[in-house]
């Protein structure tokens, strides 16, 4: 399918108006062809994107609110929520649903927080099952009340259910959690299946007991395929799940009286401006995932999983590294066909010490010498040696290398802040790290007498900034 191109279109129109006789005699087929598709385009269908993909899938989120507190979804204590008057009304879902059902919509799925916590949810599916043209309406649930909500939502129509289960034990699924619960999940998948709810999906390992599936979105897009589209609780029509800016507030136009017409258009426009695939950068995925890791205990996290098959072959799951051949082995980048450009790294640390040590420090009477000058040497001799130091590192030629160090007598500890620079083939990002880290072990050395481990703390060790090389400029807030 060809993007819709204003300025393609008004140049094929003056060809075409200039001298029609040649045109319809002479022009090429895949002229031909090239109009005829842009002229589908002018047709009604609002859910179709730039790039062909019609989308038939509406997820709406019904509300904001949830009985769990999950680790990686929001802290203890919740978050911040819309006030009721701004969520959608039970009569605004179904008008909502009813303009998309009627443009081609055949599944709505009802999600959240946690839509079973919505005490018109039966409503709300009775009134989806109401539209026709409607082949299913499904909902995404925690489970935790189901078994007392079920029989009705079957009764209204629902179609189909996902629980969600984080874990088969109960102890970590509190940990999970914050919440109890675990029993009244697991009676409440029973009921589904007691119900009729099949076919039941799982994912295995062969040779294994234990069940696991991955929902490889950002690691293997689907977007080429995409034909979801989203209502968030508060009406805004999102086209893509890492929308942002772009997104469309449907509740207001309704409530300000928006005919149909004006609210599909509102929908066309949403839907055409939809990118080709996520519409969200890397630096946002790797953020929101690190974050999401510091709050998941560390005893159920592993650096990756090495998976042995019936076949004797072996499955590694982990992120593509550079310095991994294909059979899983360390091998050295082989950086010979890169151009040299200048390359610059600054990086930092921290050393926490006690009262004691930051006044030996400030007096300079710690009996080994001089702390700060020493630590300085030795993080400059340490980038310098980094390639004999990290085993894959490339032996850089570098032009500047320089380790600073500041002693906060307010907050007892040491900062440590160093910058190197060469014009090289590869970065110099390790060769400040291992200055930063060299400087603060020589601390710690020095200044281990004076006081026990646990008064003294090297931490906060993190690349400040890059630049230069093919992978662009890193600048960290």
């Amino acid at each position: 399918m060809f993007r819709k191109s204003n300025t393609v279109k008004s140049i094929l129109g003056a060809v075409y108006s200039s001298t029609e006789a040649f045109v319809s005699s002479n022009v090429s087929r895949r002229v031909q062809r090239f109009r005829e598709l842009l002229n589908k385009t002018d047709n009604n269908d609002i859910l179709t994107d730039s790039f062909g993909r019609r989308h038939t899938y509406l997820r709406i989120s019904i509300t904001e609110r949830c009985n769990l507190r999950c680790l990686y979804c929001m802290p203890a204590e919740g978050v911040k929520l819309t006030k009721n008057d701004g969520i959608l009304k039970t009569d605004e879902i179904i008008k909502i649903a009813e303009l998309f059902v009627n443009e081609g919509v055949n599944k709505i799925r009802l999600t959240g927080g946690e839509p079973t916590v919505r005490k018109d949810i039966v409503d709300i599916i009775a009134g989806l099952k109401q539209l026709s043209n409607l082949k299913q309406v499904a909902i995404t649930t925690n489970g935790l009340t189901l078994t007392r909500q079920l029989p009705s939502l079957q009764r209204a129509g629902l179609d189909a259910i996902n629980i969600s289960l984080d874990t088969l034990r109960e102890n970590r699924f509190e940990q999970f959690t914050r919440r109890k619960g675990w029993s009244r999940v697991m009676t409440a998948i029973d009921l589904a299946i007691q119900l009729g709810y099949n076919p039941v999906k799982a994912y295995f390992v062969p040779g294994f007991t234990g069940q696991v599936g991955f929902i490889t979105s950002m690691s293997d897009h689907f977007c080429n395929s995409c034909n979801r589209l989203r209502i968030t609780a508060d009406g805004n029509l999102k086209v893509c799940l890492f929308e942002g800016k772009g997104e469309v507030s449907l509740r207001d136009a309704l409530r300000s009286g928006a005919s149909n017409d004006v609210l599909k258009e509102m929908i066309r426009e949403a839907v055409w401006r939809k990118k080709k695939q996520h519409a969200v950068t890397k630096k946002y995925v790797h953020l929101r995932r690190y974050k999401n890791l510091q709050n998941i205990p560390r005893q159920y996290l592993m650096d990756y999983v090495r998976l042995q098959f019936k076949n004797g072959t072996n499955a590694r799951v982990f992120s593509s590294l550079s310095h991994v051949d294909q059979s899983g082995k360390a091998s050295m980048v082989d950086v010979g066909s890169k151009n040299e450009t200048k390359r610059i790294a600054i990086a930092r640390g921290i050393v926490q010490v006690n009262s004691t040590i930051s006044k030996l420090i400030a007096e300079n009477n710690v009996k080994k010498g001089d702390v700060l000058s020493v630590a300085q040497l030795a993080g400059i001799m340490a980038a310098k040696r980094t390639s004999d130091l990290i085993p894959l590192c490339h032996p850089l030629p570098l032009s500047y290398a320089n380790v600073l160090l500041r002693l906060n007598e307010e907050l007892h500890c040491i900062e440590i802040t160093a910058e190197v620079r060469c014009t090289g083939k590869t970065g110099v990002e390790m060769e400040a790290l291992t200055a930063v880290s060299i400087a603060a072990l020589t601390i710690y050395d020095m200044c281990k007498y004076a006081a026990s481990p646990k008064s003294m703390k090297i931490s906060d060790i993190e690349l400040v900034s890059k630049t230069g090389g093919t992978k662009g400029d890193f600048f960290r807030n």
